[in-house]
């Protein structure tokens, strides 16, 4: 779950457990030189950390709804305030 966390914290995208896995090896394999430093490597994440709360031992950034949101997504759609 540390590749999830640093996913989370340092590139603001919150991974699903298996998504964060691809890191995980990533980094395994660029220490046993599999991956060399020059070389570019794609990593895929299909899933949301969202779909697994119970898994998550770090705090996770979220903004609620207020007014002030409201009244911004009131006026981008034409609307008064």
């Amino acid at each position: 779950m540390m590749a999830q966390a640093r996913l989370a914290t340092q590139e603001g995208i919150y991974a699903c457990p298996e998504g964060a896995a691809t890191l995980s090896a990533a980094i395994r394999l660029y220490k046993e030189e599999w991956i060399k430093p020059d070389e570019k490597v794609l990593l895929l994440n299909t899933g949301a950390g969202l779909k697994y709360p119970e898994m998550v031992d770090f705090k996770v950034p979220s903004i609620s709804p207020s007014e002030d949101i409201q009244a911004g997504k009131s006026e981008r759609m034409g609307g008064g305030g």
